[in-house]
């Protein structure tokens, strides 16, 4: 009988400890960090892209495909992008598509009025496997260059060069340290055209 007010004396003091003045006990939310979305391959991809251009015009081609990394690594650009950015060009209606795919599903963005005709590239001038695309980039400077600059952004473009050629064009810069590694690689043959690193300290 006596240990029953005891203990209820105990945890009226421990209350007035731990509620001084009035105070609340609050606990502590930790947020989760938010998922990263999967990866899409790039021929998943542009065959989304092309069925929603198809779908608004029949003889719609593709212009370029493009997509970008943040914070990038020699891993991260291997896991593949998350999202991929392509124009198509339709030629009766004279209008380039901007249409975009991501986790969500592939959406027209913008349907734009041209005037002459843009440089096209076709299905067979080109292979969807991006990941030998990054291979070559890394074996060129890139992986050295995102080791020294593990904030640089990582742009990726396929589309015709000045000369007619559908190229794959990889820059890696790091606007902070005004640095930047780009390689051009032949999307047909998979050989280098162009490779440069510069940088602000040179």
């Amino acid at each position: 009988m006596v240990l029953i007010p005891l203990l209820g004396y105990l945890i009226y003091e421990r209350q007035d400890i731990l509620f001084e003045a009035g105070q609340e006990a609050t606990l502590t939310r930790l947020t989760p960090p938010a998922p990263t979305p999967p990866p899409i391959e790039l021929r998943y991809a542009y065959e989304a892209a092309l069925g929603v251009a198809r779908g608004y015009a029949e003889d719609a081609q593709i212009i370029s495909a493009s997509t970008s990394w943040h914070d990038t690594n020699r891993e991260t650009l291997l896991a593949g992008a998350s999202a991929w950015s392509f124009v198509f060009y339709a030629p009766t209606d004279r209008q380039a598509l901007d249409i975009v795919v991501d986790s969500g599903g592939a959406s027209l963005v913008k349907a734009t009025r041209v005037w002459e005709v843009p440089p096209l590239i076709t299905r067979g001038a080109w292979h969807s496997e991006l990941k030998e695309v990054v291979l070559v980039f890394l074996a060129y400077g890139g992986e050295e260059f995102l080791a020294a600059h593990p904030h640089a952004q990582t742009d990726l473009h396929l589309g015709p060069d000045s000369e007619g050629r559908t190229v794959w064009s990889i820059v890696a810069f790091d606007n902070k340290e005004k640095a930047l590694c780009s390689v051009t690689i032949d999307a047909a043959t998979r050989h280098v055209i162009e490779h440069q690193k510069l940088s602000a300290k040179q």
